[in-house]
């Protein structure tokens, strides 16, 4: 079953093909995130300031680490189309030159690991935060590489080997953060955040191992000629052409979320409190816009490499379809469970003013966060469309322009001169993903990206 695609040739952009390749995405992101947001609970349970001190420290990192996540994903697309074109002998080639610059990364990584961490932790959660940052941007390179790793399998339509491998390395991680980060009486030390980040770079090294010990099967080696591992400049031109731009709008984009972190560090704790935790609400509910937005990019990028571009269209609104289904539980599963989820986030060395303030704060700005992964579920399902045609420098200038003129300016100028409440932050996150749509629509509908063949192979 393993071995199998989940993509007809030539695709036909049903709700029925949407769902079968999106779903194991989902799954994927959806242990990720799971991972992301047990580990923050962990955390909060162990200590608030180490908690928040995490926090700053990942919105610090994440940027650079997830941008490079987007470049080396960026094979995928080129995966697609030689994948739609049968052109399977020419696979390996984008794989590889991903592979390589995944790894020329740490040249970045290591000396921001040691060179930067007075730069980007704030005093009060220095000592509290410092080996956390350097655990995680030392070995920054592993998401990097599962994002290369990972593009041959999506872009092939064997999704649901990334995410056994990924729910398998997320069980891991969450199992090894418990016995880290609290320790074990008598045999295992508590380490804290310290703990928290050994689990974390340790599991994601064992997804590196085993995706790539997958992938270098005799069989696949032979059908996608993936012992072709020299570099390619043109292969690798061609990646970084397209998902630079992507990668440079993402991390802008991050970097708006970043400087809220930065801004309210010296306000009440209830503000970066209330934006740790609804930034932990987000990372597990948002597994549906990246499961969906990677589904729409293998399947579109298969279509264009096929030549049948009249069924995008159907691709669209089969996505848009299941945002709406999937939202429909998830807000209804809130609507029940959000008090009490929120409320796993909170430590027990909190006042019993601080912890109502915290979680009646949190309560509010979550369902405009919910409302907010509606939109954006749609925007990013309209954004895989685009990317998977190569229109990459639209994503990077609309996306970046709506996340600081539409988000970052509102929040500084509400919440951090006029002493908003801290669930407005929130607030200008629905407003920011509302105009992104809009200009995400207008290009799908009107723009030239139709006009654009990214693989010269499909040609």
């Amino acid at each position: 079953m393993l071995e199998n695609s989940r993509i007809a040739s030539p695709p036909k952009g049903n709700i029925l093909e949407v769902w079968l390749l999106s779903y194991p995405l989902m799954l994927t992101a959806l242990s990720g995130n799971l991972m992301f947001a047990i580990d923050r609970m962990m955390l909060g349970n162990y200590s608030t300031l180490v908690m928040n001190g995490a926090a700053i420290c990942m919105m610090a990192i994440w940027p650079i680490q997830f941008g490079g996540m987007v470049v080396t994903s960026i094979a995928e697309v080129f995966v697609g189309q030689h994948n739609g074109a049968k052109n399977y002998d020419k696979i390996g080639q984008p794989v590889w030159q991903m592979i390589w610059f995944a790894l020329a990364l740490n040249l970045l990584f290591v000396p921001l690991a040691f060179g930067a961490d007075r730069l980007v932790i704030p005093a009060q959660y220095y000592d509290a935060s410092v080996v956390y940052y350097r655990w995680i941007m030392g070995w920054a390179v592993t998401i990097p590489m599962i994002g290369a790793l990972s593009a041959f399998f999506i872009g092939t339509g064997r999704v649901q080997i990334v995410t056994i491998v990924a729910v398998f390395g997320n069980i891991l991680n969450i199992a090894l953060d418990y016995l880290l980060i609290f320790g074990v009486k008598d045999y295992i030390p508590s380490m804290g955040a310290e703990g928290a980040a050994i689990a974390t770079v340790f599991s994601q090294m064992i997804q590196v191992v085993v995706l790539a010990s997958m992938m270098f099967r005799p069989k696949f080696i032979k059908l996608y000629g993936l012992l072709k591992c020299q570099i390619n400049y043109d292969s690798m031109s061609s990646c970084l052409k397209f998902g630079l731009p992507n990668s440079v709008g993402k991390t802008l984009e991050i970097l708006a979320w970043s400087a809220t972190f930065y801004l309210v560090a010296d306000k009440d704790a209830t503000y970066i409190s209330v934006l740790s935790i609804g930034q932990g609400i987000l990372c597990i509910f948002i597994f549906v816009t990246e499961g969906i937005e990677k589904g729409v990019t293998a399947l579109v990028s298969n279509m264009i490499g096929a030549k049948v571009w009249d069924r995008i269209g159907t691709v669209i609104k089969s996505s848009i379809k299941l945002i709406f289904v999937i939202s429909a539980v998830v807000i209804t599963t809130f609507i029940f469970l959000g008090e009490t989820l929120i409320d796993l986030y909170l430590s027990n060395d909190l006042t019993v003013e601080l912890h109502d303030s915290i979680l009646r704060q949190s309560l509010i700005g979550s369902y405009f966060l919910l409302g907010y992964l509606i939109v954006d579920g749609i925007v990013w399902s309209i954004a895989g469309v685009l990317t998977a045609a190569g229109d990459t420098r639209f994503i990077m200038v609309a996306n970046t322009f709506a996340a600081w003129a539409f988000a970052g300016v509102p929040f500084y100028f509400l919440v951090c001169k006029g002493d908003w409440p801290p669930f407005t932050m929130w607030v200008c996150t629905l407003f920011y993903g509302s105009v992104n749509l809009v200009m995400f629509y207008l290009r799908y509908r009107y723009g030239n990206w139709r006009k654009l063949v990214l693989n010269e192979g499909v040609k």
